[in-house]
């Protein structure tokens, strides 16, 4: 191996250096004093030795050294006290025959991710492997709504020759007519200061994005894509192809597209580049890779077990056409949003969430009405789970992350994967485009994070879907337990043909229920004791991508017979209506 340094940028020495190296001039001379009374050997024999034991070693950078700046050969210190002081100051060196940066700072990582996405160790863990020479800050955004609503505020503002256009537009290679008015002023301070983030998130190199908003934000310009040499790293190939896919996306329309293929096995340079800076329209409207994502969950049913009428305990609710089961009337509960109930709508009727249309039979629009007039309580973010908590909602659909959360504070919630398939969301690492606007531009530390939050090490499969499963384990049909040392889930198979209380136990102690029961927890399959539904289950269920043109008009149409109506009369149980 063969390792060269230029002198572009030489860092100025710290403060106190001279005082640095007269200390161990100092110590030199000590060292050989007592040498040459008690040992054989010239006075400048240690020094020698220490030289040579250094030259030998010029050639040894580690490639960590080698793309954050770990170490730095005698060769260049020569050059530090002539060189001005820097807060950017770099070198180049020819590590593998490739041109590469070393830094000679401690290089700062500033990382935004979504509350209870990132395991809190991973943080210090992270930092430790900087070994002193690099350091990553982690806050966090309450949810995706607020992570994406803080980007609109701090994107930059278009500022194209000739006048505004969209992102997707100019991307797309467009440009303005002749009389289009200018681009508005960028926003003052004041403006700025009405949002309490926008210093933290004008800072951030990494954030992270809810997959259900990023197809808004490639569109409206808020996260910047990748560079395309991401496909010679080894976190790329290390993410299976259904996940590459989902975050390669069309600047133009935001929908999925074909990602590119990982570089060829065994070779891995793990380059600095990590964003697409070239300006040529023809370039930048290609598909591109906008995220990297490192965590997924899904959509669960929750229910009230001590509610549950005598019919049901035998068979208790397992899949979305439950919800309308006559003894859970008006006791449904689900998030805002009229996304929740067309796709519970669909996948009821045996549809895929992302229908074109929903037909001419009339069955999905039923069940929407249904669903609205007979047999929803609530429809909030917050105040579904607690409905269900108090016992008012004795059913609900939730994500994994709130289900599971609510799940742990009450043994009398019962949680269950939809059998025909439910619909999946993925927190996604994303770089703002604010971070290019950054004096030092985006932080060269973002790929080995990249690279550590989707290592093997980084997956806990043990808690089952509790925070939330690694995509390097799920292909999109099944999760890969051998991969880890894992004959199967922690606590078995989902077992949907079960009783549900064929035992009796449902009143009795813990404790006592546990005994009576033992023998049923093998095929149990609980998710809250770390149970997984099969794999068939998995290769049934979707991502959420936008909706077509067809069934959101279709779907438009019927909220505003919806609003009309609740102009004159709003019904009881039901919240505010909203339109695409």
């Amino acid at each position: 191996m063969h390792t060269a340094l230029t002198s572009r940028a030489i860092a100025a020495p710290p403060r106190g250096a001279k005082a640095h190296r007269r200390r161990r001039m100092r110590g030199a001379g000590t060292t050989a004093r007592a040498s040459s009374s008690g040992r054989t050997g010239d006075d400048d024999a240690p020094d020698r030795s220490s030289s040579s034991s250094r030259s030998r070693n010029d050639g040894g950078f580690t490639r960590r050294a080698a793309l954050a700046g770990y170490a730095l050969s005698p060769a260049a210190l020569s050059f530090l006290a002539a060189a001005p002081p820097s807060a950017h100051a770099k070198l180049d060196i020819i590590y593998d025959g490739e041109l590469q940066t070393a830094y000679t700072f401690p290089v700062q990582l500033q990382v935004i991710a979504l509350r209870g996405s990132v395991a809190s160790q991973w943080e210090g863990e992270f930092n430790k492997t900087m070994l002193g020479k690099g350091k990553a800050s982690v806050t966090t955004a309450i949810s995706p709504g607020e992570m994406f609503d803080e980007l609109l505020r701090t994107a930059p503002p278009p500022s194209f020759p000739g006048g505004y256009i969209s992102p997707a537009d100019y991307i797309a290679g467009k440009r303005p007519p002749p009389g289009v008015p200018p681009p508005p002023p960028p926003p003052s301070n004041k403006d700025k200061k009405k949002s309490k983030g926008a210093p933290k998130y004008l800072k951030a190199d990494v954030v992270s994005v809810g997959d259900e908003f990023l197809a808004a934000a490639v569109t409206r310009g808020l996260v910047l894509p990748l560079d395309p040499s991401v496909v010679q790293n080894e976190w790329y190939a290390r993410l299976p192809y259904a996940w590459r896919e989902l975050a390669t996306r069309d600047p133009r329309t935001g929908y999925p597209s074909a990602p590119a293929p990982p570089a060829p096995p065994g070779r891995y340079p793990n380059t600095t580049a990590v964003v697409y800076t070239n300006g040529d329209p023809d370039q930048t409207a290609k598909p591109a890779m906008y995220g990297v994502p490192y965590r997924w969950g899904c959509t669960l049913i929750a229910y009230r077990k001590d509610k549950l009428p005598a019919s049901l305990r035998e068979r208790p609710p397992r899949d979305w056409d439950d919800l309308w089961r006559p003894e859970f009337k008006r006791r449904v509960g689900m998030g805002s949003g009229p996304r929740q109930m067309l796709t519970a709508a669909l996948r009821a009727e045996g549809m895929s969430a992302n229908a074109d249309g929903w037909g001419g039979g009339g069955n999905v629009r039923a069940r929407l009405e249904s669903l609205r007039r007979e047999q929803l309580l609530i429809q909030d973010d917050v105040q579904y789970l607690q409905a269900l908590g108090n016992g008012d909602a004795w059913i609900a659909v939730g994500n994994s992350d709130d289900v599971l959360s609510m799940a742990r504070k009450s043994s009398l919630i019962g949680v269950v994967v939809p059998m025909s398939g439910t619909t999946l969301f993925a927190d996604v690492w994303c770089v703002p485009a604010s971070a290019a606007r950054k004096p030092g531009g985006v932080s060269p530390l973002t790929n080995q994070w990249f690279d550590y939050t989707t290592q093997p090490a980084r997956v806990n499969l043990r808690v089952g879907l509790r925070g939330g499963v690694s995509p390097i384990v799920f292909d999109g049909g099944g999760i890969d337990y051998a991969s880890i040392g894992m004959n199967g889930p922690t606590g078995g198979f989902v077992d949907y043909d079960a009783a549900g209380d064929k035992n009796g136990t449902r009143g009795m102690g813990a404790k006592i229920k546990d005994f009576l029961s033992r023998d049923e927890k093998n095929r149990g399959g609980e998710i809250m004791q770390g149970g997984m539904p099969p794999d068939e289950v998995w290769a049934r269920s979707e991502f959420l991508y936008p909706l077509s043109p067809r069934i959101k008009d279709q779907y438009n149409e019927l909220m505003r017979e919806w609003a009309a109506e609740a102009s004159t009369r709003k019904p009881s149980g039901w919240s505010t209506l909203k339109i695409f």
